[in-house]
């Protein structure tokens, strides 16, 4: 991840990342970066994949339902295999 951008912790094993881009390209190179940096590596635990949902935030949004476009199609890539990035409006 960048200096720029915010981390946290959502769930056991999910995690939430706010990228200030104006692009959804960008968003999916930086997410396409971290999951081949994480597969790359060797992980005491073994293998580890790592599967990003984005979806965007627009102006006058309140109730931060971008959050629950990325878990939509984070569930999305999960049931197909995991290991891939996806944007919200590529599930359509």
């Amino acid at each position: 991840m960048r200096v720029k951008d915010n981390v946290a912790r959502y769930g056991d094993e999910e995690f939430i990342s706010i990228l200030p881009v104006n692009e959804i390209a960008v968003a999916k190179a930086i997410g396409e970066q971290l999951r081949q940096t994480v597969k790359q590596d060797n992980w005491p635990t073994g293998r580890i994949t790592l599967s990003r949902g984005i979806a965007t935030i627009t102006a006058g949004d309140t109730d931060m339902p971008f959050i629950k476009k990325a878990d939509e199609a984070l569930y999305v890539l999960k049931a197909y295999g995991c290991n891939r990035v996806t944007h919200y409006h590529e599930m359509k």
